[in-house]
């Protein structure tokens, strides 16, 4: 928040915790199969040449502000692609609409499963077991880069319990098993 609103009256950082937690996947970069590019770097040489294009979900968001820090860290130029969706960014990287595209691995699952999209980066801390030849960020040279999708967060003020969040729930959620 502090690169889109830079004067906020309060630290984001400090100012809050998170109580609860559904779930989390990192952010993979993904391409139709028929691009070039085998790996990230191979996207970034074809972007000095001009001409490429990502996709995200949105202006702003943690896709497109990674998307960017590394653009920026090798030097290097790509069109942005804004959607109002996970979905429709999806659909546009399959057709080939946009030359990559950056969402959670949870969004891009299905189609790297299915082979219509094929993955990059992915943006975890270590290499999701689902797809073990995908570099991290990390080992393709961005110290320190990682960025993830959650689900489910609440969030209280620092110091606060799940207890003192009202709608809160520290326990597990029911099994729909049997159902």
């Amino acid at each position: 928040m502090p690169v889109l609103v830079p004067r906020l009256p309060f630290d984001i950082r400090k100012g809050f915790v998170p109580v609860t937690q559904i779930g989390r996947a990192p952010y993979v970069v993904a391409c139709k199969p028929d691009k070039p590019y085998r790996g990230i770097e191979d996207a970034f040489e074809a972007a000095k040449k001009g001409g490429v294009s990502f996709g995200s979900t949105g202006n702003g968001t943690i896709g497109h502000l990674v998307m960017l820090m590394m653009l920026r860290q090798r030097g290097v130029q790509m069109t942005h692609l804004p959607y109002r969706s996970g979905g429709l960014s999806v659909n546009d990287a399959v057709a080939g609409h946009v030359d990559m595209m950056i969402g959670s691995a949870a969004l891009l699952a299905p189609q790297v499963f299915s082979g219509t999209l094929r993955p990059l980066l992915q943006l975890g801390e270590k290499r999701l077991s689902a797809l073990p030849d995908t570099l991290t960020a990390e080992e393709a040279g961005f110290q320190g880069l990682t960025a993830e999708a959650w689900w489910g967060g609440r969030r209280g003020g620092a110091g606060a319990s799940a207890e003192a969040v009202p709608g809160s729930a520290d326990r597990e959620l029911p099994s729909t098993a049997g159902r």
